[in-house]
């Protein structure tokens, strides 16, 4: 494994200048999104001079675009909003493919106006079977342009367990839809206190499937969840790491949820937990 990080930490006028900054601080990895650069993460048209211009510079420093984000509300309570969504993910896998990223991430939506908010709609089965339309629709646009979609658990959102990540997995039975393993994104303030036991149980449940990792740690504050930098909250990396290891992993994990003077001290920390020097 090696280290990467969100490219949109680094966020620059240009994609040379932002993957030359990731370069010097020793990374070879991203998941790129398109706010790195100041355009809309979710965009309707990228100018192929710019893609070229990205493709070029992942080049000329090494850098490994490993996925892109590509995250909307899959289960929109809007649903104008929700079908042009699906429809802009068709130019969102063409994206992927120009600058080389075989990953597309996504979350799988709530249907609270904000797709990050949880609603108590969120546990019917007919939101659940919205999902799965969802996902069979644009597995049809990712099968064309040969992408992976990873989809993370999120305590927010319509998969919001480990379990039901697994349900969702074998309901759809696609390869191309495969598990990002985000550790922060399995616990909230209920669970916070079974950090060990939580992780174990979900690399169980989902290890086989994942395509790619995050570094997000979390801690709790006044009850309410805030999200860092990987060693600065209450994972357990080592542990993390270990189970990576055990489940074949060969990707990078991706630092996500830090701030750009962090990275860094993240980044030695990860490389201390990768080496074994932290325990």
């Amino acid at each position: 494994m090696e280290i990467g990080v969100f490219s949109k930490v680094y966020a620059r006028k240009s994609c040379e200048e932002a993957f030359s900054d990731i370069a010097k601080d020793g990374i070879h990895h991203v998941q790129f999104n398109f706010e790195t650069i100041g355009k809309d993460p979710l965009p309707v048209h990228v100018e192929e001079e710019l893609l070229d211009e990205i493709v070029a510079a992942s080049m000329e420093y090494g850098i490994r675009i490993d996925a892109l984000s590509g995250t909307f509300n899959m289960i929109d309570p809007d649903p104008a909003r929700k079908n042009e969504a699906i429809e802009q993910f068709e130019y969102q896998c063409y994206l992927a493919h120009r600058i080389k990223a075989p990953i597309i991430t996504l979350c799988t939506g709530s249907k609270n106006e904000n797709k990050w908010k949880w609603d108590e709609r969120n546990l019917l089965e007919e939101s659940y079977q919205e999902l799965l339309d969802t996902t069979r629709t644009i597995l049809e646009y990712a099968g064309r342009y040969n992408i992976v979609l990873g989809v993370e658990p999120e305590p927010t959102n319509v998969i919001n367990s480990p379990k039901k990540a697994r349900r969702y997995l074998d309901d759809i039975d696609d390869e191309r839809l495969k598990i990002v393993m985000d550790g922060a994104n399995l616990f909230t303030q209920k669970n916070i206190d079974r950090i060990d036991e939580t992780l174990i149980e979900s690399f169980s449940l989902l290890g086989k499937d994942i395509c790619l990792a995050h570094g997000k740690d979390l801690y709790i504050k006044d009850g309410n969840t805030v999200y860092t930098g990987s060693g600065m909250g209450r994972i357990n990396f080592p542990l993390f790491v270990s189970l990576m290891n055990e489940y074949g992993y060969k990707g990078p994990i991706i630092m996500h949820g830090l701030k750009e003077e962090d990275v860094p001290s993240c980044r030695d920390y990860l490389k201390g937990v990768m080496d074994g020097d932290v325990h």
